[in-house]
């Protein structure tokens, strides 16, 4: 069961979320612009919320960084706002991503994609779209054609697709299409023993995709990267802005996002479901 609830109240009696593993206990990483805690206003790296990731690795272990290194380079996001604000967000110039800091997945990112072996996952995603003509990827861990996994909005139709490579390439596409310069929650599940993948666009309610991944290869060599590179799918395009970034080792349901939607409407201050 992925459902909890948290033991810290406020004085108000309303339940204190110190990161989105307070209420979907599946969680591994939360990455948020408007929580000082995630991002302090300068610096390269952007902190998990997470302090006890459910697949047991560290909380420093899905800790991302500005571009790819701790260097500061052109493919840098650009924070604007201010620390701790409702309406803090990264922006996007066309060039720009997060690689995940260690440089190196851990064992849940790099089998994720595997037939057996591999864990059920989902991946949610509080942004603003733009369509630049071309796929744009919110993450990815397959370089090129390589093993991995990928999900991305297609240039044709802007629905979101799930792609993974292995043994052989599993595509599908599902969710209402995006509309460009309007603000997103995108959430994506995955069940190996299903078959099937769940999407969710601007919504608590699942659109239902058949998928079956095919291989038990690990993707050991290639980390994740959020809003891509130009090795894990095309970039997301100029004036994009990245408002949060999460993920989890579980096959959620429409309970579970209906709690990230919550969550995510109360840090930003809008409504994305």
């Amino acid at each position: 069961m992925t459902l909890i609830a948290s033991a810290i109240v406020h004085k108000s009696g309303a339940a204190a979320v110190n990161s989105l593993k307070d209420i979907v206990s599946s969680c591994v990483f939360d990455l948020d612009a408007t929580k000082s805690a995630s991002y302090g206003g300068s610096g390269q790296t952007w902190a998990n919320l997470v302090s006890a990731p459910a697949d047991g690795s560290s909380q420093s272990a899905y800790d991302f960084v500005l571009g790819d290194t701790n260097a500061v380079t052109t493919d840098d996001p650009t924070f604007t706002g201010s620390a701790g604000s409702s309406s803090a967000y990264f922006a996007l110039d066309g060039g720009d991503y997060f690689d995940i800091a260690s440089g190196a997945n851990t064992n849940f990112l790099r089998d994720m994609h595997k037939t057996t072996g591999g864990s059920d996952l989902w991946f949610a995603i509080a942004f603003r779209y733009v369509d630049g003509g071309s796929q744009n990827t919110l993450f990815g861990t397959q370089a090129g054609s390589g093993v991995g996994m990928r999900v991305y909005v297609a240039s044709s139709g802007d629905q979101v697709n799930v792609v993974q490579r292995g043994g052989s390439s599993s595509t599908v596409s599902g969710g209402t299409a995006l509309t460009d310069g309007a603000d997103h929650l995108v959430v994506i599940s995955h069940s190996h023993g299903g078959n099937n993948t769940r999407i969710w666009v601007n919504t608590t309610t699942k659109t239902n995709v058949s998928q079956t991944f095919s291989t038990t290869t690990s993707d050991a060599a290639n980390a994740l990267s959020v809003a891509a590179n130009g090795t894990h799918g095309a970039l997301l395009a100029n004036t994009t802005r990245i408002y949060a970034v999460a993920m989890g080792n579980a096959y959620i349901d429409d309970a579970e996002v209906a709690l990230i939607a919550a969550e995510y409407n109360s840090r930003h201050g809008r409504s994305y479901a």
